[in-house]
């Protein structure tokens, strides 16, 4: 009842939260323990299951060491055969991208050689056409008479 008389923005003096806390430590103590309690019968439930596995069967559990050692063994040795092998993938892997790159370069490289020598060619000056003499004496033929005709 004194919390709803209280102004909501009036703190609540510290001696309350004490209180409060007080009562839940008492609480959490007792749930500890019982959770406490529970925990520790389940370990020793565990342990006592071990310890019957090893009398009735201390073999087997060596037996899926040893399994696993040899299962970690062969992974280990698959690791070192890949990081052998690492060298080389990355040797293909480069080369595989090197290789689009150096014929762009080559495709460029021609394209500015053919630009280069159509520009030369162009820059040259041009040659007067050489008509051979027996085309320009045919040519000639009509407008102007060779000595033979006479």
């Amino acid at each position: 009842m004194r919390a709803a008389h209280q102004d909501h923005q009036t703190p609540l003096p510290i001696w309350k939260k004490q209180e409060t806390q007080q009562e839940n430590k008492k609480i959490t103590r007792r749930d500890a323990i019982q959770q406490w309690r529970q925990s520790t019968a389940k370990l020793l439930l565990t342990k006592a299951e071990i310890r019957s596995n090893c009398k009735e069967n201390p073999y087997d559990q060596q037996d899926l060491l040893k399994s696993q050692i040899q299962d970690l063994k062969d992974q280990v040795q698959e690791y070192e055969a890949l990081l052998k092998e690492l060298p080389d993938i990355f040797e293909r892997k480069f080369q595989q991208r090197l290789i689009p790159l150096l014929e762009r370069y080559r495709l460029l490289t021609h394209t500015q050689n053919t630009a280069i020598q159509t520009e030369s060619i162009m820059l040259e000056e041009p040659h007067p056409l050489r008509v051979p003499s027996l085309l320009r004496t045919r040519w000639l033929g009509g407008r102007g008479q060779s000595p033979q005709a006479d």
